[in-house]
């Protein structure tokens, strides 16, 4: 099988419990690896949404 192009989508929470959600649509490259464009998607989609509800828990909680 030979995947050409790839929809990715997911699902991020953010702070007060609010999820957002971001997806993508690629052409995979020759050679590509599907496993490794997806994980750098879901990379972009934290960056563009932000920190998520675990890490603003992580970070109030080491300032007190």
């Amino acid at each position: 099988m030979k995947i050409k192009r790839l929809h990715a989508h997911f699902l991020i929470t953010t702070d007060n419990y609010n999820n957002e959600r971001v997806g993508f649509s690629v052409e995979l490259s020759e050679g590509e690896n599907v496993t490794e464009v997806v994980e750098t998607l879901r990379v972009k989609a934290v960056e563009a949404i932000g920190q998520s509800a675990d890490n603003l828990l992580r970070s109030r909680t080491e300032a007190l």
